[in-house]
C-alpha cells in the first residue's frame, strides 16, 4: 500500500521524539496514583522513566496518532514500540498518506519547538547555512534548527533527506507549508466525494 513504509520511518521518528522530549522521572510515590509499575522483579524503584504528553498539543497529537492510551507511559514500552514498528503490516482502513502527512507536520512542528537556536547572521553565512534571510534573519540574527548531533535529530534530518545538522528554520516552514498543503487536498477531496 502507499505510504506504508514512509508513514513507519515518521511513526519511528515520533517515537524518537517523544522519548527524547517529553520524559520525565516519575517518583514511585505518584506511579501508582497513574497506573505505572514502580517495581524491576522484586525491587521497588525510586523513580521511573516515562513520557508523559503534559497536556501540550504536541504530546496531545503525538499520543493520538501513535494510540497510546494513556498520559503515561513507560519510556522502555517506547522503545519497544518503536522497536515492533518494523513488523507491523499494512491495514486496509488506515489513510498511511493521511498519516504520514500529519505525523511529518507534527515532527516540523516539534523540531521547530526542541531544536531552535539562533546564530548571528555572519556565522550563518560562514558556514553557508542553508536559509532565507527574508524569512529567518531578523536584526542580525538568523533563526535556525540544528540536531545537536542527537539521535531523534538526526533520524528526523534523515527523514526529511536534510544532510547539513545546522539550517534555517525556513527550509522546516517550507516543508510544513508542502505537506499542509497536501493534507488540505486531501480534505478537499473527501468533502467532494461527499458532496456527489
Amino acid at each position: 500500500m502507499e505510504y506504508f513504509n514512509e508513514y513507519k520511518d515518521a511513526k519511528i521518528c515520533l517515537y524518537m521524539m517523544i522519548g527524547q522530549f517529553l520524559n520525565i522521572n516519575l517518583p514511585s510515590s505518584e506511579a501508582g496514583k497513574y497506573g505505572v509499575s514502580y517495581m524491576y522483579g522484586e525491587k521497588v524503584l525510586d523513580t521511573i522513566d516515562v513520557c508523559y504528553h503534559d497536556f501540550k498539543s504536541e504530546g496531545l497529537l503525538a499520543w493520538n496518532y501513535l494510540g497510546i492510551d494513556e498520559p503515561f507511559i513507560r519510556l522502555n514500552e517506547i522503545w519497544e514500540r518503536r522497536r515492533k514498528i518494523k513488523d507491523e503490516v499494512i491495514d486496509e482502513n488506515i489513510d498511511y498518506y493521511q498519516m504520514y502527512l500529519k505525523m511529518s507536520i507534527l515532527l516540523i512542528d516539534m523540531v521547530i519547538k526542541y531544536y531552535k537556536l539562533s546564530i548571528s547572521l555572519g556565522e550563518a553565512e560562514f558556514n553557508n547555512v542553508e536559509c532565507d534571510l527574508d524569512v529567518d534573519e531578523i536584526s542580525n540574527e538568523v533563526d535556525v534548527c540544528h540536531h545537536y548531533y542527537e539521535s531523534a535529530g538526526e533520524n528526523v534530518w534523515n527523514f526529511f533527506n536534510i544532510e547539513s545538522p545546522i539550517v534555517g528554520q525556513s527550509v522546516f516552514l517550507n516543508k510544513r507549508n508542502e505537506l499542509c498543503d497536501e493534507l488540505l487536498k486531501l480534505k478537499q477531496e473527501d468533502v467532494k466525494k461527499l458532496v456527489k
